[in-house]
């Protein structure tokens, strides 16, 4: 998992060592390996506006649906220690490119991780938002190389959900418990 979404900033990861690698893996303030909440937002955006689903447009989710937290902290799943590996492989340094690079990435097989989504009911039912985030596990994904841009990593599957109701306001609380997946 790592930051490095932009083709202009491939070179970045080609340019590491294997020393270096744990430079891009993403942290949150207390130093956890993390999930940015854009990310995650971003899988839910596509999986409702994408023509195969037509679920809900993306402007509806942009209005209702936020992640509470700003980095979603990764943990090993059962409650053990978060194990890196890193994926090596040649790929085009641009597209359209016939230039190759040796690329490195931090990637990590088994994790589990609490999200937090604040989201409105009426606009966005219970029901409409399980199965938005069943999708964008097996389909979209998270990070880079994922099924959506015909990857292998970044899926990952809810298995439990806690409903919390908020009496503040017109938001639900869904709080998306162990959310298991594969990074890379």
């Amino acid at each position: 998992m790592h930051p490095i979404v932009h083709n202009d900033q491939r070179m970045k990861i080609v340019e590491l060592s294997e020393k270096g690698i744990d430079a891009l893996i993403i942290r949150d303030g207390k130093g956890k390996v993390a999930i940015p909440a854009p990310w995650f937002r971003r899988a839910l955006e596509l999986t409702g506006s994408n023509s195969l689903y037509r679920l809900v447009s993306r402007k509806a989710i942009q209005a209702s649906i936020s992640i509470v937290r700003e980095f979603i902290p990764l943990v090993g799943t059962g409650g053990n220690e978060l194990v890196m590996s890193t994926y090596d492989h040649l790929r085009h340094l641009h597209p359209g490119s016939k230039k190759m690079g040796r690329v490195l990435c931090p990637q990590f097989n088994e994790w589990e991780c609490d999200v937090e989504i604040a989201f409105e009911s009426p606009l966005i039912p219970l029901e409409l938002l399980q199965r938005m985030v069943g999708i964008a596990g097996r389909e979209i994904g998270i990070g880079l190389f994922t099924p959506f841009s015909k990857g292998m990593f970044g899926t990952f599957e809810a298995v439990a959900w806690q409903w919390v109701e908020d009496p503040a306001g017109p938001f639900t609380l869904g709080s998306v418990a162990r959310i298991c997946g594969s990074l890379g």
